[in-house]
Formats: C-alpha cells, sequence, structure tokens
C-alpha cells in the first residue's frame, strides 16, 4: 500500500486543529497547554542550541576495548528485551500509565477519523491492535540481535540501527508485520482511498510516536534504576543519545567509544568524507535535546515517585514528543 505519511494529517498537525466534536477536543486542549508547560523546561525552544551543552568526557570509556566494539549490540539487546517485556498482555493489564497511554491514542485516532468523515467499526479491537503493532516491529527487532539466530553478529551496523530506532525502519517492518495494515482497515470505515491513505499515514506516524514514548522510558525511566547497566555499557549515554539522533550512529567510533572529532582526528571515522562540516554544532545540538528529553521525562515520572500515581501523564508527555519527533524541524 503506497501510504502518505508527509503530515501527522491533512491541512495541520494533530495539535492545531479542531476536531468536529466539542467534547473530545477536551483531551487535546489539555494536552495542548500540557506540552508547552513542558516545553519550556529548561527554556525548551527551538533554540535549543543555548542550553549548557554537556561535555562528552562525562562519559566513563571503556575500559577494553575489545568490550567497547560489542557494547552497541548489548544496548539495542537489552533495549528490546525491557520494551517487549513491558508491553506484554499481563503488564499492559496491570500499568495505570499504560492504559492512559492507550486512551490518549485512541482519543487521537477517533478525532483523525471523524475528521475524514470516517467511523469506527471496531473501537474494542481498535484499542487491542495498536501495542500488538508495536510488539510485532520489536519481536523482529530481537530476531534480528539475536545471538541463536545471527551468531557471529557483534557489532550492530549503522543500516540496522537506523532500522531499529528510526522512523523509516519502523514503518518498514510496521508494514510487513501488519501486512500492510490488514486488520487494522477492517477495523475503520472510511468514505475514499485518499481518506484511507492520509489516516494510514497519520496513524504510522503517531504509532512510531508511542513506539518513541515506551523506548525513552526504558532510557531515562528504567536504566537509571539499574545500575548494573552502566557498569556493563559504561557509554551507554552514547548509545541513549544515539537512539534520539540516529543519524549520530555513523559518526562513532566503537572502539573509542568517542564521536568523530572527539577521539584522534586521524581514524577513518574523524576523517570520513560522509562527516559534515557542521558536525560539532549539530553533535552539540543533539546533546542539548538529549539532557531536555530526559530531564522532561524523569521529571514527569518522578514527580511523584510512584509512577502509578501520576494523573493525566500522557496529557503532558504524548504531545511533546509529537512536537519534538514532527515539528520541530
Amino acid at each position: 500500500m503506497d501510504i502518505e505519511t508527509s503530515a501527522l494529517h491533512p491541512g495541520g498537525s494533530l495539535l492545531d486543529r479542531s476536531p468536529s466534536h466539542p467534547s473530545k477536543s477536551l483531551t487535546l486542549a489539555r494536552a495542548t497547554s500540557s506540552a508547552s508547560e513542558l516545553q519550556n523546561v529548561d527554556g525548551y525552544s527551538r533554540r535549543n542550541e543555548e542550553i549548557k551543552k554537556i561535555p562528552s568526557d562525562e562519559n566513563k570509556q571503556c575500559k577494553r576495548t575489545s568490550s567497547c566494539k560489542k557494547n552497541s549490540l548489548k544496548f539495542c539487546r537489552r533495549v528490546s528485551k525491557l520494551l517487549l517485556d513491558k508491553i506484554n498482555e499481563k503488564e499492559i493489564a496491570s500499568s495505570k500509565t499504560l492504559s492512559q497511554f492507550l486512551l490518549f491514542f485512541q482519543s487521537a485516532l477517533e478525532q483523525q477519523i471523524d475528521m475524514l468523515s470516517g467511523m469506527i467499526l471496531d473501537s474494542q479491537g481498535l484499542h487491542h491492535l495498536h501495542f500488538d503493532h508495536i510488539r510485532k516491529v520489536w519481536e523482529r527487532n530481537r530476531n534480528i540481535l539475536s545471538e541463536k539466530k545471527n551468531s557471529k553478529l557483534s557489532l550492530v551496523s549503522f543500516e540496522e540501527w537506523e532500522t531499529i530506532y528510526g522512523f523509516s525502519g519502523f514503518l518498514e517492518r510496521l508494514m510487513i508485520s501488519s501486512n500492510n495494515f490488514a486488520q487494522l482497515i477492517t477495523k475503520i470505515k472510511l468514505s475514499d482511498e485518499s481518506s484511507l491513505k492520509a489516516f494510514i499515514g497519520f496513524y504510522s506516524k503517531l504509532l512510531y510516536t508511542l513506539n518513541v514514548l515506551l523506548l525513552n522510558s526504558i532510557i531515562f525511566i528504567e536504566f537509571p534504576q539499574d545500575k548494573s547497566v552502566k557498569n556493563i555499557i559504561p557509554e551507554i549515554d552514547n548509545f541513549e543519545l544515539m537512539t534520539i539522533e540516529p543519524w549520530l550512529y555513523k559518526h562513532y567510533n566503537h572502539t573509542k567509544a568517542k564521536f568523530a572529532g572527539e577521539c584522534c582526528s586521524t581514524c577513518k571515522i574523524c576523517r570520513s568524507s560522509l562527516l559534515p562540516q557542521n558536525f560539532k554544532d549539530r553533535l552539540d545540538k543533539a546533546r542539548s535535546r538529549y539532557q531536555i528529553m530526559k530531564k522532561i521525562f524523569q521529571a514527569a515520572f518522578f514527580t511523584t515517585g510512584n509512577i502509578q500515581e501520576i494523573n493525566n501523564i500522557e496529557v503532558a508527555i504524548f504531545p511533546f514528543l509529537v512536537y519534538d519527533t514532527w515539528m520541530q524541524n
């Protein structure tokens, strides 16, 4: 299926267009306000570069270069395991926070379908599809990273990294695992093919945003609580940064655990013809964005000291991620 993914929906974004039903507009109205508040954390704005940059030498260096080279694989395997554990059916049923995110996600879809003059044929079935789609994408990721299925794998390639953490790779695996959204299409009814393409494009981007939310909750909330992770992967901050900015992976020296221009200026990574002339500035901005994202997630999840007690967390986090992922550039 040829799907349209150039915008979150025709004529506007998730947050800038009013739905046809006033009762359904309350969620996104509150969301817009909450997102604005979060975007002001440490002066969050389009001028991210003004935020204090985090020196690269704060990251601990690997003591053994041989282990450094395998750390990308260790990182991806750990992320994959934790994310799949997080969205198993038992965990979803018992987690208030995951339920909140699903309800918000479903509400956004309902508004989009209303805008396209469509209707939902199976609301409960649609509701159960979202995490199932993400689960199947990450099961494919896990299979690629599996030692049993790929015993010779020691370093995640740039192409594999982009496929795991970038939108294009996510969409490709989503279309394969969902058989071109076969089940999704049976749960809704739209008037014509163009409306269906617009909805699929919207759904794909919103689902990727939900995927990013789950990923960030692992790297910013669960990893810091597990001190063993830092011991196993000393330079974990670099990998967390590259999940948010996958393009950086191409310019990372795994042996020295440093980015281009920060290790030696003589290796093939530092001297690569693919290295942008403004790489240092872009790396600084990426680090600023990473720190902002980290602070926002930890502030939202740790405010009460108990994630299960946080009210309306989805209203604050989800719109922020929509803005950060799709609208800031």
